[in-house]
């Protein structure tokens, strides 16, 4: 399906062929098109959130970084998981006892009636480090999670932002403005991207 929304054209695959998926995610999310230079994965499960980046072809996943303190993508725990970068986004959710998955992708220019915000992630001080990956901590409750992302040495507080880009929709008569879509665009650094 394929909705225009103010001179921008957003693709809905809908719904994706799940073959495969309910035994092996990671190896369904590797099989799709590329969603652009970049993907990261953030995964929403019974036993925490998810994330991953593609490196060498591979879905390298917080758990395979850090151990088992870190859950893995499993399909008998998830309950939502976006696979995204620049170009675009596929996303799986649980729908009942199912599964259902749609890509979002543009076909025009992503400006034209469209803004992108960012969000600071939790995690204000590293607990460690290894190659792309930072292990953060937020504050004194002990919150954590793992991003595919370096923690810059010279880094103090929350160093991280999802980038999320808001699709709106304008109603004919008064041109009031709504948000009809959204989607994950990118995994960033305060210093730029990752």
């Amino acid at each position: 399906m394929t909705t225009v929304y103010e001179n921008i054209k957003l693709t809905y695959s809908n719904p994706l062929d799940l073959k495969g998926f309910s035994e092996d995610p990671a190896e369904w999310f590797l099989k799709q098109p590329a969603v652009g230079d970049d993907a990261w994965l953030l995964a929403y499960a019974d036993d925490g959130v998810i994330w991953g980046k593609i490196e060498n072809k591979q879905l390298v996943q917080a758990c395979q970084v850090f151990g088992d303190t870190f859950p893995r993508l499993e399909a008998t725990t998830l309950h939502k998981a976006h696979f995204f970068g620049s170009g675009a986004e596929v996303r799986v959710f649980r729908h009942g006892d199912k599964f259902r998955a749609i890509r979002l992708q543009e076909e025009n220019d992503p400006a034209a009636a469209s803004y992108t915000r960012s969000y600071y992630l939790w995690g204000d001080h590293p607990i460690k480090t290894k190659g792309n990956w930072s292990w953060l901590e937020d504050g004194q409750l002990g919150i954590f999670q793992a991003l595919p992302l370096a923690y810059p040495p010279t880094a103090k507080g929350r160093e991280f932002q999802l980038w999320v880009r808001y699709y709106l929709q304008f109603e004919e008569g008064h041109g009031q403005a709504s948000v009809a879509a959204s989607r994950l665009v990118g995994l960033h650094t305060l210093r730029g991207k990752s």
